[in-house]
């Protein structure tokens, strides 16, 4: 058996902290144009890593990155509206809204 890794003590990060190092990793572009999805992947994702790419189905704007869970976090799904990935912006602008508990419809 191998010896237990100690956990190392890490300070409680918000959500504002977590939003800043998301897109602090993210690369923006918009091709003008719905970019085919990778084979194999889940809708929306455009390009594999080590630079993932996922796509907005409504404004068309790409994000890339290194890791995938913050390049997927920048454009994602509502299990409520099945096939449709979007950005944040792109979901308020179709009655959806996000907080702590997840994604709602906005009256």
């Amino acid at each position: 058996m191998g010896v237990p890794l100690k956990a190392r003590e890490v300070g409680p990060i918000s959500g504002d902290g977590l939003a800043r190092m998301a897109s602090s990793a993210l690369t923006e572009s918009h091709p003008g144009r719905l970019l085919p999805d990778l084979p194999g992947k889940v809708h929306g994702i455009k390009q594999p890593g080590p630079d993932w790419m996922v796509q907005c189905d409504d404004c068309l704007t790409c994000w890339s990155g290194s890791t995938l869970v913050f390049v997927a976090k920048a454009a994602t799904f509502i299990a409520e509206v099945p096939g449709v990935r979007l950005c944040k912006s792109c979901w308020n602008l179709r009655g959806w809204s996000e907080n702590y508990h997840g994604w709602y419809q906005s009256e």
